[in-house]
C-alpha cells in the first residue's frame, strides 16, 4: 500500500477542469465487492483525500492527500468563510478530484464538517464546489461526524470490541463510544484549534492571559450536552 503526503499546495497554478466523478451516496448505497472509491472531507482546517480499495466491506488504503486552506479561520470573528478561503478550498478540492481520478476511483464522496455548517455564507462554497465537482459536497451534523470518525477509526478493530474516540479538529471536536459495529454514543462540542487559536489571538498576541481565557473557554460549553462519565464506564 503507498501513502502519499501532498503538502503547500500551490494556489497560482493552472486548474485543468476534468468531468466530475459519480457522487456515491455512503449513507445509502451497499460497499461494492470490489471498486476504489475516493473520500474527500473538507475540514475547518484541511481537506483531507483517502482513495482506498472496497471489498467485502473492507477498506484498503491506496493513497491519502492534505491541503491546508484554514476554511474557518474567520467563523469565530465574522461568522462568514472568507473570499480566499472559499477559493483556496475549491481548488484545493478540484486538484484531489483530479488525483483521485488518475488513482483509479470510480466513485467520490465529498462531505463537509464544522466550519461548513456553522457559517452564514456556507452556501456559496457549496454552490463552488458543485460547478467544480459537479458534486454538493454533503454538511454532516455533529452527531455524523463522531459516528463517521468511530467507525473509519475502528474499522480494523474486531465487531466487538470496546472503544472510545477523541477527535480534535479544526472547529469541533467529536467524541465517540461503543463497538465497530455498534457505536452507542456520539457527540460534539463547538471547540477546535483553529476556532481556539482565532478567538483569543493566539497567534498574533503571545500574552500570558490570552492563553489562561482559552484554556478556562472549554469551562463554559454547557456540559449537559455531553457526559465524559462515559470513557470510565
Amino acid at each position: 500500500t503507498s501513502s502519499h503526503i501532498h503538502q503547500g499546495w500551490d494556489y497560482n497554478a493552472k486548474v485543468i477542469l476534468t468531468s466530475p466523478t459519480r457522487r456515491f451516496n455512503f449513507l445509502e448505497d451497499k460497499m461494492p465487492r470490489e471498486k476504489i472509491t475516493a473520500a474527500l472531507d473538507i475540514g475547518s482546517n484541511t481537506i483531507l483525500l483517502l482513495v482506498a480499495k472496497c471489498h467485502n466491506n473492507k477498506v484498503e488504503p491506496l493513497g491519502e492527500f492534505v491541503a491546508t486552506t484554514r476554511l474557518g479561520k474567520d467563523i469565530p470573528t465574522t461568522g462568514l468563510l472568507s473570499p480566499q478561503a472559499i477559493k483556496d478550498t475549491v481548488q484545493a478540492a478540484t486538484e484531489m478530484q483530479q488525483i483521485a481520478q488518475k488513482e483509479g476511483a470510480f466513485d467520490l464522496i465529498v462531505t463537509a464538517t464544522s466550519a461548513i455548517r456553522e457559517a452564514k455564507n456556507r452556501s456559496e462554497l457549496l454552490v463552488k464546489c458543485h460547478q467544480a465537482l459537479g458534486i454538493y459536497p454533503q454538511v454532516l451534523s455533529g452527531k455524523e461526524e463522531a459516528r463517521f470518525t468511530f467507525i473509519g477509526a475502528t474499522s480494523d478493530l474486531p465487531a466487538d470490541t470496546p472503544a472510545a474516540l477523541l477527535d480534535i479538529g479544526g472547529g469541533s471536536t467529536e467524541f465517540a463510544y461503543g463497538t465497530p459495529a455498534n457505536p452507542v454514543g456520539t457527540f460534539s462540542l463547538d471547540i477546535g484549534c483553529v476556532k481556539l487559536t482565532e478567538m483569543f489571538d493566539l497567534n498574533r498576541k503571545k500574552k500570558p492571559q490570552n492563553y489562561r481565557r482559552s484554556k478556562a473557554y472549554p469551562q463554559t460549553v454547557d456540559k449537559s450536552r455531553i457526559r465524559l462519565s462515559f470513557l470510565v464506564s
